[in-house]
């Protein structure tokens, strides 16, 4: 939820969910664009297709097309017809550790790399669906600076985009909170929520915005 909360999407807007499933962030974007705006809701296979499908059923929202479409092979159909991405990428999970342990018995470096070259493939595919002046949202459910913040950096220093500041759409409970700097890091586009600190689990969530370069 805090995802599309941070996104703020418009009523009337486009939204891509790319790695959707099961759907969450697709069904409460639907919900904020309203009937005049449209959500792609993509996942990688037929299940995850069901399995958001279900959800825009049990719903009751018309809104939403949902497809099968792997997110690291670009969609040339979809160039420059994001009002906002939603990029909530495979990752180590390392911030769900809590309820998965099998994470920690199962994560290695190497698979820590494979997964940063997932991610940066993933995000090269999709960036440009978004239109200029649009808002990619990138997330993950880990507290790895690698899968995180230098993704973030990277994402910034190769292609058009920006940070954006998020202070005025973060909830007051957590915008407060100086133990870890949220403050300091949201005007930088982004936020590092730790497993538990606000009774979540632990979560990644940045906020750019395409520019002209």
């Amino acid at each position: 939820m805090l995802v599309n909360e941070i996104a703020d999407p418009l009523k009337g807007r486009t939204v891509i969910d790319v790695c959707a499933a099961p759907g969450g962030k697709s069904m409460h974007a639907a919900q904020k664009v309203g009937s005049d705006g449209k959500v792609f809701s993509r996942d990688v296979s037929s299940a995850k297709k069901e399995l958001i499908a279900d959800n825009a059923m049990r719903l009751g929202l018309d809104n939403i097309t949902i497809e099968v479409v792997d997110a690291k092979i670009h969609d040339d159909n979809m160039k420059r017809n994001a009002d906002y991405l939603y990029l909530d990428v495979p990752c180590s999970g390392l911030g769900i550790i809590g309820r998965k342990s099998d994470i920690k018995q199962n994560i290695k470096k190497d698979k820590l790399a494979e997964l940063t070259k997932l991610q940066w493939d993933i995000v090269k595919a999709c960036w440009d669906y978004v239109k200029v002046g649009g808002t990619m949202m990138y997330s993950t459910c880990t507290v790895n600076k690698a899968e995180n913040e230098q993704m973030i950096t990277r994402i910034c220093n190769e292609l058009p985009f920006e940070p954006m500041d998020i202070t005025d759409v973060l909830p007051k409970y957590i915008l407060e909170n100086d133990k870890y700097n949220i403050k300091d890091t949201a005007k930088k586009g982004y936020i590092q929520l730790l497993p538990g600190e606000f009774g979540t689990d632990g979560f990644f969530i940045a906020k750019l915005k395409r520019v002209v370069k």
